[in-house]
C-alpha cells in the first residue's frame, strides 16, 4: 500500500536506511532526507533536511551507506556528502 506522498518534485531515485528509519530520494538538483515510522509510514510532517547540487549533472540515483551518501548524475559525477550536509542544509560543492 501507500505509505505517504513525498513532497518533493522530480524524484528520480531513493533509498531506505538498513535500519528503517531514514528515507533518502534524490531528484535532478537536489537530495532530501526524511523520517520513517517504526511501520515504513513516511512522516509527512518531518522537517525536510535537505541539500542541493551544483549544475554539473542531473542526480539520477542515491545510496545511503556506513561511507556516507552517494549520489551519481546521468553523466558519471558521484557526489559524496553526509547526514550532516543534510542538517545544516548546506548547498554541496565539489572541491
Amino acid at each position: 500500500g501507500t505509505a505517504g506522498t513525498v513532497p518533493w518534485p522530480s524524484v528520480t531515485g531513493a533509498e531506505v536506511s538498513r535500519d528503517g528509519g531514514t528515507l533518502l530520494i534524490c531528484s535532478p538538483r537536489s537530495a532530501a532526507l526524511f523520517r520513517l515510522t517504526g511501520d515504513g509510514e513516511f512522516v509527512a510532517s518531518d522537517p525536510r533536511r535537505a541539500i542541493t547540487f551544483p549544475n554539473r549533472g542531473t542526480i539520477e540515483a542515491c545510496c545511503l551507506s556506513e561511507a556516507g551518501i552517494f549520489l551519481i548524475a546521468e553523466n558519471g559525477n558521484l557526489f559524496r556528502t553526509t547526514e550532516q550536509d543534510f542538517d545544516a542544509q548546506v548547498r554541496f560543492r565539489l572541491k
